[in-house]
């Protein structure tokens, strides 16, 4: 879900949001100008996934059962008119509000916690369970119903033309023009660093197919690939491409 987060800017979670913190808040130019930075579909879900369920880097709210996560939803959201039936696991209400991953949680990963011995918790999910859970929410409700961090950077934004679409993967080369356009220097903006992360995961490139190791895993050992695409064998690709297919299709990515 693209949003705006300056006069020139616009972007989606996990497409450059600390970049723009880093860079870009500051910035303003009397042109009217406005760009948007995306991101590779596959390679944002592979980011959420390593970032919030591997690192575990979600508020502690959502590694505990899901009455824990009801009372979150409800403590947070009510005053937005929107209410939980625990019992029914269902969500009423506005459905254009978005709600932390919680929502996420209702219908899907609430399998996981029905009884002791199929109890899992959210950071123990392998990334095929993570993209099967995404679907069944989007088929279950629609993409209104996904948390912002995964729902598709082309929503909100039908229609709205932008000067430059900027690729976070080009992102060097891309913000060129902007810089340009805008009149600004190009070296106060075209640094790539995001934020650091302590930890002492060994990355890389990896070649065995880790779509089916449960998150625990990657922190046993150690290891979090560097490469998005060994998490995803032509089930995973081909279901990713189309729940994103908009964002794919007009921001002309492939796999």
């Amino acid at each position: 879900m693209a949003e705006r987060l300056t006069k020139h800017v616009w972007t989606s979670p996990k497409c450059g949001m600390t970049l723009v913190d880093n860079y870009w808040m500051n910035v303003e130019s009397p042109v009217d100008y406005e760009f948007v930075i995306v991101r590779n579909p596959w390679a944002r879900l592979y980011s959420f996934y390593v970032n919030k369920i591997i690192y575990k880097t979600l508020p502690q709210h959502y590694y505990k059962d899901v009455e824990h996560i009801c009372d979150y939803v409800e403590k947070y959201n009510n005053p937005r008119g929107l209410l939980t039936d625990f019992k029914n696991f269902e969500i009423f209400g506005d459905h254009d509000q978005h709600i932390p991953i919680g929502r996420l949680l209702f219908k899907t990963w609430t399998t996981y916690f029905e009884d002791e011995e199929t109890t899992r918790s959210i950071n123990e999910l392998s990334f095929r369970e993570f993209i099967h859970s995404i679907r069944d929410t989007v088929e279950e409700y629609n993409y209104r119903a996904l948390e912002r961090h995964l729902t598709p950077q082309t929503y909100f934004i039908d229609g709205h033309e932008f000067n430059k679409v900027v690729k976070l993967e080009k992102y060097r080369e891309d913000i060129k023009e902007v810089c340009e356009a805008l009149g600004i220097e190009y070296e106060s903006v075209a640094n790539t660093e995001g934020g650091k992360r302590n930890t002492n995961h060994k990355t890389g490139p990896y070649e065995e197919n880790v779509s089916d190791k449960p998150a625990t895993w990657f922190r046993e050992k150690c290891i979090v690939p560097s490469n998005y695409q060994c998490f995803y064998d032509e089930e995973l690709k081909k279901l990713v491409g189309d729940l994103y297919f908009y964002d794919v299709e007009k921001f002309e990515y492939e796999f």
